[in-house]
C-alpha cells in the first residue's frame, strides 16, 4: 500500500541588506474609572498613562465623625524592548478603594448627636489598558510565510491576548504561543491585542480593596520553518517508505521546529537547498542538526548551526536566485562534527544524459508527512522513494511521471545513486510546479567548484 507524502514547492522572500521586510508599532490605550459619595464621578481615557484619586465628601452632623470614601486608580502601558524582530512591553493597572461613614443625628444637642443614624459609603475604582502590537509588510514584500510569536507573563491575573488579521480573523493565546503563521504579502498588515483590567469596590467605614496587576508581553516575528508550516497546503505525491537507514541524512531545526532536510557532507558541514537558508540569516542562532529515524525521538542531542552559506555571485559565478529557484544550493556549518561518515558528492560520472537515458533510478531521501484518506499524519518520519529523471539542464534535473506519484521529497533532501559501491550524493531537493507533475532537483557536480574548498 503506497503512502502519500507531502513535496514543499513554496517561494522565499529576500530580506533587503540591513532592513527587516515588517515593521513593528505598538498602540495604547489607557483607562480609568472613580465613584466615591458625593463626588462627581470620573472617567479618563488617553493614549498616554493615567494616575488619579478620588476622595468622597461624607460629613458628619452635630460633630466629625467616621471617614470619607476613596478611589484611587493608575493605569500605564510601557514599551520595555524592541528590535528588528521583536518588541516588548508591560502593562501596570492598580486600583485601591475604601468605603466610608459618615453620621446623621435627629437633632444636635450641645454639640452631640441625639437621635444617630450610620451611613455606610461606597468607593469604587477601576483601571484598564490595552494594547495593540502592529506588524506591518512593507509595500515591496514577497509573499513568504512568517511566525509571529507571543507569550504573557504576569503577577496577578492574566492579560487577554489574541491575534487578529487584516480582515478580523483572530486566534487566541494559546495558538501565538506556537507561532501563527501568516503570509507576508505586500501591505499585509496584523496585529497582537492584549488588554489587563483592575477592579475595586468597598463599603463601609473599616476596611478597603485593591488589586495590582503586572504582565509583560513579548512579541517575535521570524520567518516560518519551511516543512513545519506547509502541511496545511497541497497536493500531496504518492511514492515514500519510512526509513531506518540514511544516518547521514537528518533534519534541519529552527526553533525546535521542522525546517529543511540536510545531508553530512564533511565532519561538520551539511549540505541543503539554498531556499533553507535564504532569509533566515537572523535565526541562525535558532537552528539545530538532529539525526535519527524520527525527528520527535532523534537518536542524540540537537548540534547547533554556527553559519551557513549559499551561492552569492561574485566570485563564484552562481548566485542564488529565490524566485526561480537558480543554483539552490547551500552549505551548513555545526558546532562540532557530528560523528557520522560524510557522503561522497558526484563528479560527473556516470553522466547525467547516461542517467537519463539508462533510465536510473535515483533514491530521495527526507523528512514530511504521510497522508492517509487526505489526513496528514507522521511529520518528521525519515522516508525514502526512488525514481527516475528525464530532463537534463546545466545545473539542475527535472522529472514528470504520469499519476503524481512520484514526487517524494523534503526541501534540501538528497538524491543518491550508489557508484563504485558507495552511496554518493547526486542532487539537492528543490522544487516544482503546483499541479505536481514535474520536480526539480539542483545538481551537485555543477557546484563542485563551489563547494569543495567551503566543506569542513
Amino acid at each position: 500500500m503506497s503512502r502519500l507524502l507531502l513535496l514543499f514547492w513554496f517561494m522565499c522572500i529576500s530580506m533587503p541588506a540591513g532592513a527587516g521586510p515588517f515593521s513593528l508599532s505598538l498602540e495604547k490605550d489607557h483607562r480609568i474609572s472613580l465613584e466615591t459619595f458625593g463626588a462627581a464621578p470620573m472617567r479618563q481615557s488617553s493614549a498616554n498613562p493615567l494616575k488619579a484619586d478620588l476622595r468622597g465628601t461624607e460629613e458628619s452632623e452635630c460633630r466629625p465623625y467616621g471617614r470619607a470614601s476613596a478611589a484611587q486608580a493608575q493605569a500605564q502601558v510601557e514599551r520595555v524592548a524592541q528590535s528588528d524582530d521583536g518588541l516588548s512591553f508591560t502593562m501596570k493597572v492598580d486600583a485601591n478603594a475604601n468605603g466610608g461613614h459618615y453620621r446623621s443625628c435627629a437633632q444636635c444637642l450641645l454639640g452631640n448627636c441625639v437621635g444617630i443614624f450610620g451611613n455606610d459609603t461606597r468607593g469604587q475604582a477601576s483601571a484598564s489598558v490595552a494594547s495593540r502590537v502592529v506588524v506591518k509588510f512593507a509595500a515591496d514584500a514577497d509573499s513568504s510565510d512568517f511566525l509571529i510569536i507571543a507569550q504573557s507573563t504576569s503577577t496577578g491575573s492574566t492579560p487577554v491576548l489574541r491575534f487578529v488579521d487584516g480582515v478580523g480573523k483572530s486566534a487566541p493565546e494559546s495558538a501565538l504561543r506556537e507561532g501563527v503563521v501568516v503570509k507576508a504579502t505586500p501591505g499585509a498588515t496584523y496585529y497582537i491585542e492584549s488588554a489587563l483590567d483592575a477592579n475595586a469596590r468597598d463599603q463601609g467605614g473599616c476596611c478597603n480593596a485593591e488589586q495590582h496587576l503586572l504582565a509583560r508581553v513579548d512579541v517575535r516575528v521570524a520567518k516560518a520553518p519551511i516543512l513545519a508550516v506547509r502541511g496545511k497546503i497541497e497536493p500531496y505525491i504518492v511514492g515514500g517508505e519510512q526509513t531506518l537507514g540514511f544516518a547521514e541524512v537528518g533534519a534541519l531545526l529552527l526553533d525546535g521546529r521542522l525546517h529543511c532536510t540536510a545531508t553530512v557532507v564533511g565532519p561538520s558541514t551539511l549540505l541543503t537547498a539554498a531556499h533553507c537558508l535564504h532569509g533566515y540569516e537572523g535565526q541562525t542562532s535558532k537552528m539545530t542538526f538532529v539525526q535519527g529515524r524520527n525527528v520527535l525521538q532523534p537518536d542524540g542531542a540537537p548540534v547547533t548551526v554556527i553559519d551557513f552559506a549559499y551561492p552569492k555571485g561574485v566570485p563564484s559565478g552562481f548566485s542564488y536566485n529565490p524566485k526561480t529557484f537558480e543554483d539552490d544550493i547551500g552549505l551548513v556549518y555545526l558546532e562540532q562534527p557530528v560523528g557520522t561518515q560524510p557522503v561522497p558528492l558526484h563528479g560527473g560520472s556516470p553522466t547525467w544524459e547516461d542517467i537519463k537515458d539508462k533510465k536510473l533510478s535515483l533514491t530521495f531521501v527526507g523528512f514530511g508527512y504521510d497522508v492517509v484518506d487526505e489526513q496528514k499524519f507522521g511529520s518528521g518520519i525519515k522516508r525514502e522513494a526512488s525514481w527516475g529523471i528525464d530532463t537534463v539542464e546545466n545545473r539542475r534535473v527535472l522529472f514528470r511521471v504520469p499519476g503524481k506519484n512520484t514526487c517524494k521529497g523534503d526541501s534540501g533532501g538528497p538524491a543518491f545513486y550508489p557508484i563504485a559501491g558507495k552511496r554518493v550524493q547526486l542532487a539537492v531537493t528543490s522544487g516544482g510546479d503546483l499541479d505536481c507533475t514535474t520536480g526539480f532537483e539542483t545538481r551537485v557536480d555543477a557546484f563542485l567548484p563551489w563547494l569543495v574548498g567551503r566543506i569542513r
